[in-house]
């Protein structure tokens, strides 16, 4: 791609640039970078995958030193700054997203996947916890990219998830040497069809090492704003407070509406930081925005109700097993995060717990998520004998290949992080 770009590697012969940075910089900092000017660059490819979008990065193009890696991503997505405006991120939690993919050396994965989560108005990089909707991009940026030997029709590939250390299985429709895009796979959240990525997310339960039900109960009570509110703490992807509409005060027309409240939104952010503290990710409440963001997730249930999703389709009350509402980064989410998915999959299963509980019946087939955008279907089995185990759960997303190409950031990245090592 450089060559044809008419670009150079940091350590290659070709110099077509006078103003080019000097090559122990780079050696030092970033050996794989490209030239441009007094600029460098990375190569880079925007992806969708099920409702969110971001960019990734094979590991071996990007800066050694996290530190340096992490500048070069930020000024990549033009964070921080809450418009993104002099980068290439999507300026909102779901939309600003990255992914970092190389071959896996473990025995039991073919490709390894770091989930960053960029922030907008500060310059961090989150990576804890997982984003399931990105790792559904994963498997085809893998084929697309020749990590994986591809295979017709479909491609299998181990995906191992860097930050948990635990490993799903997509199988990636393929084409020759290519994923296959098109499709009649329809998702909630996401206009048109596209080729199904059937994702194996049995692998995902317990992602903090603790069970599905990390704190040991079904259902227990915590105490946010002077209020107490029985809730479910549940980790299978991502770990995740479930707390019943009523107790918020919510019914499902306002719960599914483009924009919550803001009193609400203060309401949901502190029972998350509540169950962050339960969880112990952060000592105090005060401190959960800022050290823990990402998790965990904050999800609001509600019986089977009908509602008019975003599209204008109605969505009858025998259509789901149960509607939800939930939070990325403090912003209501227009669908459900694949992970929080798992997670309503397995707790639905689990007699007791808050998203068991709002089921009308028990149910035998996949579970019917209602969420703003349409229903979201996934399929879970979980072993009751003793702590409850997942055994089986299935969902299935779409993803495509947006653009590929150069992202350049300015030579300051690196200078500004010798200055900061000194």
């Amino acid at each position: 791609m450089t060559e044809r770009l008419g670009l150079a590697r940091a350590g290659g012969r070709r110099r077509t640039d006078a103003a080019a940075p000097p090559e122990g910089l780079l050696r030092e900092h970033w050996p794989a970078a490209v030239v441009h000017g007094d600029q460098l660059a990375v190569p880079a490819v925007v992806m969708r995958g099920g409702t969110s979008r971001g960019v990734f990065f094979h590991a071996d193009d990007l800066p050694l030193d996290p530190l340096v890696r992490d500048r070069v991503i930020l000024a990549v997505f033009g964070s921080p700054d809450t418009r993104q405006l002099d980068g290439i991120g999507g300026a909102t939690p779901l939309t600003s997203k990255v992914a970092i993919v190389s071959r896996s050396s473990a025995d039991d994965a073919d490709v390894d996947y770091l989930f960053g989560q960029v922030g907008t108005d500060e310059p961090r990089i989150d990576y804890v916890g997982n984003c399931g909707n990105m790792l559904a991009a994963v498997g085809p940026f893998a084929v697309d990219e020749g990590l994986v030997r591809p295979r017709s029709p479909a491609t299998s590939i181990r995906i191992r998830v860097v930050n948990s250390g635990q490993t799903v299985v997509a199988h990636v429709l393929t084409a020759g040497t290519k994923a296959r895009t098109a499709g009649t796979t329809a998702i909630a959240g996401v206009p048109g069809t596209g080729a199904s990525v059937a994702m194996e997310l049995t692998g995902l339960g317990a992602t903090l090492g603790r069970g599905l039900l990390p704190t040991g109960l079904r259902r227990e009570t915590i105490t946010s704003l002077g209020r107490r509110h029985p809730v479910s703490l549940v980790d299978a992807g991502n770990p995740t407070v479930f707390v019943e509409a009523s107790q918020i005060g919510l019914d499902v027309e306002v719960l599914l509406a483009d924009r919550l409240d803001g009193v609400v939104l203060e309401r949901l952010e502190a029972l998350r930081a509540a169950g962050a503290v339960r969880l112990g990710l952060v000592r105090r409440v005060e401190r959960a925005r800022a050290d823990s963001p990402t998790i965990p997730k904050i999800y609001v249930v509600h019986p089977p109700a009908a509602y008019v999703d975003r599209g204008g389709g109605r969505v009858e009350a025998a259509d789901v097993s149960l509607v939800v509402r939930g939070l990325s980064m403090g912003v209501p989410h227009p669908a459900v995060a694949t992970t929080v998915a798992a997670c309503v999959g397995a707790a639905a299963r689990i007699p007791g717990t808050v998203v068991a509980d709002a089921l009308v019946a028990a149910a035998s087939g996949p579970i019917r998520i209602g969420t703003p955008s349409g229903v979201v279907e996934i399929e879970s089995v979980v072993d009751l004998t003793g702590e409850p185990r997942l055994v089986h759960a299935r969902i299935e997303r779409t993803a495509r290949r947006l653009m590929a190409g150069l992202a350049h950031v300015p030579l300051s990245v690196l200078a500004e992080n010798r200055r900061a090592a000194r």
